[in-house]
């Protein structure tokens, strides 16, 4: 028998073969046992969903395109920003001057997908959104709407005080509920996340919740979770609603890398994940200035491995 904690501890190397029924034989690597095997039904069951941001991909840089190419290598969930982006270096979906036509073309290339997020852009979002700012934000719960967005996550205003970020989450969690989203409180790194992360977890506003970014709360020397030990045992011991996750390594200097290319123990986190009972999307946000797409497959193959391994030693 396969001790699933040891397994898990110990890298993932990529080696999986098939059975005549189509059934996926997930490897498991043991130090006493070496190389096992265990078995994933054809039918697909109810674990996390793989994602990928639209940033740009390689060479490809239109929108509808990377959407393709997404689709194509067999992700489950994808993530794009409501900004245009910049001019020969990345795209998101320009909900500002959007047409009708544009919209009805995105819901179309979205088809497909088990789960669509938004990122709200960088003019939208922070919690220091009262009034006009607040309105300002309602195009993109419109679009979330429209096209059947399941999470639109939003950066802190990094220097509020506590009041105005309670007043501001209790706003968005008004507007999400409207619409009929949910809004995800992307973790930055440092001390201030995890104080935000309180406030969430204090809030318990129905439509509201955290957006894990893994890299980030590797910032500052782990700062957000140093009390803890490790970022598995903050996700235990707080018990936060995570809603959604955006997934990347993180090697000390640069962050968004492809998994393998730093430190972070990504079993540990998965692990925590599935103990929180989180079903939702883990979005890979890869830098493509650092990681040709190859990465972002190898990267998307290592983490299916350590989630249906993580699956099936927590449930079975």
């Amino acid at each position: 028998m396969v001790n699933c904690t040891t397994a898990l501890s110990m890298p993932h190397t990529i080696i999986s073969k098939s059975t005549d029924d189509g059934a996926l034989l997930i490897p498991i690597l043991h130090r006493a046992v070496g190389l096992g095997y265990l078995r994933r039904p054809a039918e697909r069951e109810k674990v996390m969903k793989i994602g990928c941001m639209i940033w740009r991909i390689g060479d490809i840089l239109d929108f509808n395109e990377q959407i393709e190419w997404v689709k194509a290598h067999g992700f489950e969930a994808v993530e794009f920003w409501t900004l245009p982006g910049s001019s020969g270096v990345w795209q998101g979906f320009d909900i500002k001057n959007a047409s009708p036509e544009n919209i009805a073309q995105l819901k179309r290339i979205l088809d497909g997908f088990e789960e669509v997020d938004i990122h709200a852009g960088f003019n939208e979002m922070g919690l220091r959104l009262g009034g006009k700012e607040i309105i300002r934000m309602e195009p993109t719960f419109e679009l979330a709407a429209e096209i059947g967005a399941q999470v639109i996550t939003v950066h802190p205003e990094p220097k509020t005080d506590r009041t105005s970020e309670a007043e501001s989450l209790e706003r968005l969690n008004d507007l999400a509920g409207k619409y009929g989203v949910c809004v995800g409180l992307e973790t930055m790194g440092g001390l201030a996340t995890l104080q935000n992360v309180l406030l969430v977890k204090r809030l318990a506003l129905p439509h509201v919740g955290i957006t894990l970014d893994v890299g980030h709360l590797y910032f500052e020397n782990g700062a957000a979770f140093e009390n803890y030990g490790t970022l598995g045992n903050l996700i235990d011991e707080v018990s936060v609603k995570i809603i959604h996750v955006h997934a990347h390594d993180y090697d000390g200097r640069h962050d968004h890398l492809a998994i393998g290319h730093g430190f972070i123990d990504f079993p540990d986190i998965i692990g925590a994940l599935y103990r929180a009972h989180f079903l939702g999307s883990i979005c890979l946000e890869i830098n493509p200035d650092r990681e040709p797409p190859a990465d972002i497959l190898k990267t998307q193959k290592q983490l299916r491995e350590i989630i249906i391994s993580v699956h099936y030693c927590t449930v079975k």
